[in-house]
């Protein structure tokens, strides 16, 4: 059993117990009883994923760089449903996850991502930059009326693509970001953003 399966587990328990639960905010069963068994499933549903990640085998073709060792794999992504409890960072990083797979599919080896950030949750309502930072994270930042409103970030598109340089990109409410992926050898690498 690992730590995943531990904390949710525990955060399961009390909520059927105390019949409340904690996501940003408590939420009774009396009182709002519809959030408070979605946050419960939510809690099963990560404790499960605790109990069952140390029996999924790695996934193939998702080592950083040839010759990686075995601690450097990743895990499956598992998503929630309705993009509970990711950001505007984590969906789109998992965008560029599902990108590379197409990419290495692709018989040119290139493919072209269009993003469009959601407001929720955690996301852009208004104008928003994106910053891929080379070898590193990739930030985006949230804006209202010209001041910063929120800012996410993450580092999990690393396994499956390389960033061979910073790029730095604003757009306003409602525009697309296109990212422009391209296999290289066994790798696949972000060539562009616009």
């Amino acid at each position: 059993m690992n730590l995943l399966a531990i904390a949710f587990g525990a955060l399961l328990l009390v909520a059927l117990l105390t019949g409340k639960a904690y996501f940003r905010g408590v939420y009774s069963r009396d009182e709002d009883p519809r959030k408070y068994w979605t946050i419960v499933a939510c809690y099963a549903t990560l404790a499960l994923a605790g109990l069952l990640m140390p029996h999924v085998s790695p996934l193939e073709g998702r080592r950083k760089g040839e010759g990686a060792s075995a601690s450097s794999w990743t895990w499956p992504r598992f998503e929630l449903p309705f993009g509970l409890l990711t950001d505007a960072a984590t969906r789109l990083a998992g965008e560029l996850e599902d990108g590379a797979v197409r990419a290495r599919k692709a018989p040119d080896g290139r493919v072209i991502i269009e993003h469009l950030p959601k407001a929720s949750p955690e996301g852009c309502a208004d104008d928003y930059r994106v910053q891929f930072s080379q070898a590193s994270s990739l930030v985006i930042w949230c804006y209202t009326a010209g001041n910063v409103t929120s800012s996410h970030t993450t580092t999990s598109h690393l396994p499956a693509v390389d960033v061979p340089q910073t790029w730095i990109v604003d757009k306003r409410k409602g525009e697309s970001l296109f990212i422009s992926l391209e296999r290289r050898g066994d790798r696949v690498v972000l060539t562009g953003v616009r």
